[in-house]
């Protein structure tokens, strides 16, 4: 039976995205986070969701489009951590992290925060039952999602599911965040709004500027 680990700093939410591009929808859940207690939120660009078709945008205008993003606030951070940790499969990423971070921060409390489109493949992911016991799993409901309570990885793991409702998700627990804070925004609607030259209020300024400048989905 391993150790219990003695958590003695503040914990930390990790929300894993692919962000083609980022938005402000991201910002609501990661504001959500920080409500819930998460005293630091890490934005976490994944090169490539294995569960996806290629991204359109390169690794480097993903994360450049998430720095404008988080801009000054001292609580959200970026990571590129999952670009370049040495796997031999794309779907052990997540596990290779969280055990590097679990090495680095032995005593920080973590939970990873996934979309609901990933908990539909959570038990597809490699060693999906070793990264629950690295973190706590927090699933946020994605617009038009529907029985998440019943996915494979649901089913399989219902023991573990968290019974709290509110606060920090505990190591080795799983809860589905009851409110989808993020509204109606969605990355593939922002991208074919771009794509026909019509707004979007989902992208700051800054955002938008840096997508015309460098001709992004057009």
């Amino acid at each position: 039976m391993s150790k219990t680990p003695t958590f003695t700093q503040p914990p930390v939410a990790i929300l894993g995205m692919s962000a083609d591009p980022a938005h402000k929808g991201h910002l609501k859940v990661a504001e959500a986070l920080h409500d819930l207690g998460y005293e630091r939120v890490i934005l976490l660009i994944t090169p490539q969701n294995p569960f996806k078709r290629t991204a359109q945008t390169s690794f480097e205008h993903r994360m450049a489009l998430a720095r404008i993003l988080v801009g000054r606030r001292q609580w959200l951070e970026l990571s590129d951590a999952e670009a370049w940790m040495q796997v031999y499969g794309e779907d052990l990423r997540t596990h290779a992290m969280l055990t590097h971070m679990r090495h680095i921060y032995p005593t920080t409390p973590f939970t990873f925060v996934m979309g609901s489109d990933n908990w539909q493949h959570f038990h597809e992911w490699g060693k999906y039952r070793d990264t629950l016991g690295l973190c706590g799993l927090l699933i946020v409901p994605r617009p038009g999602s529907t029985r998440l309570s019943n996915t494979e990885a649901a089913r399989e793991l219902a023991t573990l599911q968290d019974p709290e409702t509110t606060g920090v998700v505990n190591q080795g627990k799983w809860r589905i965040l009851d409110d989808m804070p993020g509204g109606p925004a969605s990355a593939t609607q922002i991208r074919r709004a771009i794509s026909q030259s019509k707004p979007t209020p989902f992208l700051t300024e800054k955002q938008l500027e840096y997508i015309h400048t460098h001709k992004l989905y057009s």
